[in-house]
């Protein structure tokens, strides 16, 4: 938290950007909407990167991306798209 406090100071110094990505699964952090609210309440110019591959990894629902969207719609700046069918390596038919 405190090189993360460091960075958004200079980022928003600098008139940047800043985006913090959602992770997947085997990081066992930031997989979840939920993990970002105490981050992003602290830190009011951080951003959210989207990654929906990311999200969509073992998200049996497949309603995680969704519930990011709701909860942080302001908030995403960047998002990254691609699909994996819910595994970690993309395999096509």
């Amino acid at each position: 938290m405190e090189s993360l406090e460091i960075l958004v100071d200079k980022a928003h110094g600098l008139g940047l950007c800043l985006c913090l990505e959602n992770m997947f699964p085997r990081t066992q952090w930031l997989i979840h909407p939920e993990e970002f609210v105490d981050i992003l309440t602290k830190f009011p110019t951080l951003n959210l990167l989207l990654d929906i591959g990311h999200a969509h990894i073992e998200d049996a629902g497949g309603k995680k991306c969704l519930r990011f969207i709701e909860m942080f719609g302001d908030r995403i700046g960047h998002l990254h798209v691609s699909d994996n069918f819910g595994r970690r390596i993309s395999t096509f038919p």
